[in-house]
């Protein structure tokens, strides 16, 4: 090989590796930040009394049947709610459901039922899922014993403004969606016990109270 081919040669090899290295790639990237702002809405919970409990008139054990005492129960039914009660002996047995019983357990003097549940408004917050439970105390009246209601439902979650039974419980504690409305009503019963010493009052008297508790 003369010395002009090792020249061309050298030459094509120069050509042909700078044919394969070819021009240079070039690449950019930035970055942007992803943002929010985080709020939280208050959840509106407020419990609000509308209607006290009544029993209307109810008998004290005229003294007969010594140490018999007068049981009475609203549960929680429809409009006017269903009731019962009961003659119990000294012993704390039910001995008569039948009105007037010996010892002239009865609805007053004409023997009707003229009752009123214990009524509370809640508003809360949309279809959140509310806890309620309710506190029944005795105010002190000698003879007198207020207590949850001892059979049927106990209480009840109606459509506001109504006696619309949306859910009831037969235990003094209920769990509720709250209505697309953000309101719902509350409705309690109870039971009391009379003794032959209570004194007879000439209109209605306050025998206790009830708490209802809400929360989520």
């Amino acid at each position: 090989m003369g010395i002009r081919d090792m020249y061309k040669n050298s030459f094509l090899v120069a050509w042909s590796a700078l044919a394969l290295t070819g021009m240079p790639s070039w690449a950019a990237s930035d970055t942007v930040d992803a943002t929010a702002k985080l709020e939280k809405e208050a959840l509106p919970l407020s419990v609000t009394a509308k209607t006290a409990l009544s029993f209307g008139s109810i008998n004290v054990p005229n003294g007969s049947e010594s140490g018999h005492e007068c049981r009475y129960n609203l549960a929680i039914f429809g409009e006017t709610g269903s009731h019962s009660l009961a003659e119990v002996n000294a012993e704390g047995t039910v001995i008569d459901t039948t009105a007037p019983t010996a010892s002239a357990c009865d609805w007053g003097s004409s023997g009707a039922p003229a009752t009123e549940y214990g009524l509370f408004q809640v508003d809360c917050n949309p279809a959140s899922e509310v806890n309620y439970s309710a506190n029944f105390a005795s105010d002190g009246i000698g003879g007198v014993t207020l207590a949850p209601a001892w059979a049927g439902s106990r209480m009840a979650a109606f459509t506001t403004g109504t006696t619309t039974a949306l859910e009831a419980s037969q235990t003094t504690s209920l769990t509720h969606s709250c209505p697309d409305s953000g309101a719902v009503d509350i409705a309690l019963g109870a039971s009391i016990s009379v003794e032959e010493t209570a004194k007879v009052t000439e209109a209605e008297i306050s025998v206790g109270t009830i708490t209802l508790e809400a929360s989520y």
